[in-house]
């Protein structure tokens, strides 16, 4: 089974501790469970709690990519023998093609992990690179606005509420609570409470309380999570996907001015990044482009 490089692993979203726990599974040739890949005394201590949990997430993730790997390695072998049944010859095997075999499966293994639903992750990617970080003007004469459930178009807020399955589990009752979830992938008793909070509002409280725990890359993965949160919804609530749709050719802007202001995900007073509305329009694009079949990989 072909090798992955430490900087390979870290290129993918994982943080050095989840690399440690990744090379600890792999050596561990016997071990079937995250909690059975021996850990370094030093993680043991109560102290590192959060890195434990990393390590064993790596360990996780490492164990699903072998699974997924010894799949695949099975069926090229079951391919290539059928080949020389039938034709007298085999095919060579492509090693460039099984490197980028290789990476694929490490985004499956990731995404498995986290138990998330499945958004098309070269998607997820494009449409990360397409978000403009830097703050601007917009034009809110023109724009849609919204802020919050309860006022205009306050379908297309994050807090408003919509049944989803993400995860592995349905009951989710806001783009938001998928969102606020996703800082803490390795925990899922924290998971759960979140997924079980009665509205967007008290997931996001469960959340906030736990801060010290997040994941530590949180502040540069937060727009791919909300970019995954987005796709889910799209793909499973008729009514936001329809207004979305909608407003292909507009734009879409948060405006925090009269509430809580945001500049980020947001506007205030027409100033900001406004990554949430402009999350919302990248992938309507995509669905008004009759692409929405990819979004779901």
């Amino acid at each position: 089974m072909s090798s992955i490089s430490d900087t390979q692993l870290m290129r993918a979203g994982l943080l050095s501790d989840m690399v440690v726990g990744f090379r600890a599974a792999m050596r561990g040739r016997m071990a079937r469970d995250p909690d059975h890949v021996e850990m370094p005394q030093h993680f043991r201590e109560d102290r590192n709690l959060p890195r434990r949990a990393e390590f064993r997430h790596g360990a996780r993730i490492a164990l699903i990519w072998r699974q997924l790997r010894t799949g695949a390695a099975t069926a090229r072998r079951e391919d290539r023998n059928r080949q020389f049944r039938d034709q007298g010859m085999a095919y060579c095997i492509d090693q460039a093609e099984v490197r980028r075999e290789a990476q694929a499966l490490l985004r499956e293994a990731i995404a498995q992990a986290e138990h998330f639903g499945r958004p098309n992750p070269h998607l997820v990617d494009e449409i990360r690179k397409s978000v403009d970080l830097d703050r601007r003007t917009w034009n809110v004469d023109e724009a849609v606005l919204y802020y919050g459930p309860d006022g205009p178009d306050g379908i297309l807020s994050p807090m408003s509420t919509s049944e989803l399955k993400a995860m592995g589990e349905r009951g989710w009752t806001s783009l938001e609570a998928v969102y606020q979830a996703q800082k803490h992938p390795f925990d899922l008793r924290l998971q759960d409470a979140i997924r079980l909070a009665p509205d967007a509002a008290a997931a996001k409280a469960i959340a906030l309380e736990h801060r010290s725990t997040r994941r530590r890359d949180w502040a540069t993965h937060r727009v791919v999570a909300m970019i995954r949160a987005t796709i889910l919804r799209v793909e499973q609530d008729a009514a936001y996907r329809s207004r979305v749709l909608s407003l292909a050719d507009r734009d879409i802007v948060e405006d925090t001015t009269e509430g809580q202001h945001h500049e980020f995900w947001g506007v205030v007073s027409g100033s900001g990044v406004n990554v949430a509305g402009q999350i919302a329009m990248l992938v309507g694009k995509r669905i008004a482009a009759q692409d929405a079949r990819l979004l779901i990989s």
